[in-house]
């Protein structure tokens, strides 16, 4: 079974006619966001390929040129490195990617590297450290054209980020519908608009 279908299903699942975004917040809520035994302990280990989540305590400001700040991103990442005496987790950012692209971005990684992915999961659940995906741009280029995901792609200091944890693979499938988010300055209405003109291009 494709992710997609995986998500469809997820979606079909939904039980009582009860509304899949109020749910899935719950869930993620409930089970992650405000659930300390979920917050990874130092030193923490980041691994391209899995979903994290923090509080991101940045002191920039908005401005014309960064018309918004997530406090409080998703991101699948897709590389780590240090620059300029800061350790950097870049990575997609799935809180300010809209819904249909969000499900074309997991799908796609997911349905590549399925089996490492559930094997990463089985490998943290016994306290080891999971394998990384291979997402560095020159590949991010050839798996995921045309899904604008560059619109949503963006470098995070560590040294900002508190109370991170990460997403096991069994819940990706509840991501395309998270409307959680701590956006400061623009909407993520606007934010979706602009991401998807620039796929027009």
């Amino acid at each position: 079974m494709s992710f997609k279908e995986l998500i469809l299903e997820y979606r079909n699942n939904i039980k009582g006619g009860k509304d899949i975004f109020k749910q899935t917040d719950e869930y993620f809520l409930k089970d992650y966001f405000k659930n300390n035994k979920r917050f990874m302990t130092q030193p923490i280990s980041i691994i391209p390929g899995k979903i994290y989540y923090f509080n991101y305590l940045i002191d920039s400001k908005i401005s014309k040129e960064r018309k918004f700040i997530d406090r409080f991103p998703v991101i699948l990442c897709t590389d780590f490195f240090e620059s300029g005496g800061f350790k950097i987790m870049k990575g997609i950012d799935l809180v300010t990617t809209p819904t249909k692209y969000r499900i074309e971005i997991i799908s796609t990684i997911s349905d590549l590297f399925e089996q490492t992915l559930k094997d990463n999961d089985i490998t943290e659940s016994k306290g080891g450290i999971p394998s990384p995906l291979n997402l560095k741009d020159t590949e991010l280029n050839k798996i995921l054209k045309g899904t604008g995901y560059k619109s949503s792609l963006f470098g995070f200091k560590t040294s900002f980020m508190k109370n991170m944890g990460s997403i096991v693979y069994k819940d990706w499938i509840r991501i395309p519908y998270l409307t959680v988010n701590l956006i400061e300055g623009l909407k993520l209405s606007g934010i979706y608009s602009e991401y998807e003109s620039k796929l027009k291009l």
